[in-house]
């Protein structure tokens, strides 16, 4: 219970600076686009590879203390099936940015389209990063924990999180730098 108090006071935080730091323009943070793309991916993705009875299995042993019908080898392919979530949703963040500096190279001519462009670009990145720590990778350690006898490691920091990380950078510091180029 003490993780849940913990997780709902990271939100409490992340959703008060938000309202606090645009005050007025408190929407400023939701790119309908954005977060379709980044949700629909994943959702559709993972939809895609994993068992339609995974999802019931899933809810069982995130829910329940001891269920009798999840076994071992369950937790490990949930866990798996988590971990390809994760790395899923840092792709789709990191795609949705791609798509966002395409169109901001695209209308680059028209100023009052950059801040739209440049919004899905950081937003997609954002919503991306979001589900996979807060989402999937807190699961991932909580399944982990209610089930140390599976073994099943927490989040690993795979070459992808890092590529990730260093493309959103190299985006972002390449769309500032057209930003001031175009202003000029």
């Amino acid at each position: 219970m003490r993780k849940f108090y913990g997780f709902i006071i990271v939100f409490g935080i992340i959703i008060y600076s938000i309202i606090t730091s645009a005050r007025q323009y408190s929407m400023v943070f939701i790119e309908p686009l954005g977060l379709i793309l980044v949700i629909g991916l994943v959702a559709g993705l993972l939809l895609s590879v994993t068992k339609s009875n995974d999802h019931i299995k899933l809810i069982k042993a995130l829910i329940s203390d001891n269920s009798t019908d999840i076994t071992t080898a369950d937790i490990v392919s949930l866990s798996h099936v988590l971990q390809i979530g994760y790395r899923i949703a840092l792709a789709a963040g990191l795609l949705g940015g791609f798509i966002g500096m395409i169109s901001y190279l695209m209308h680059s001519d028209d100023p009052s389209s950059l801040g739209p462009a440049m919004a899905l670009s950081f937003l997609s990145g954002l919503y991306g990063i979001i589900l996979a720590e807060f989402c999937f990778g807190v699961l991932i350690k909580w399944l982990a924990d209610k089930h140390p006898e599976t073994g099943v490691p927490a989040v690993p920091k795979s070459p992808l999180f890092y590529g990730y990380i260093l493309g959103c950078l190299g985006m972002y510091l390449a769309e500032f730098g057209l930003l001031f180029a175009f202003m000029k």
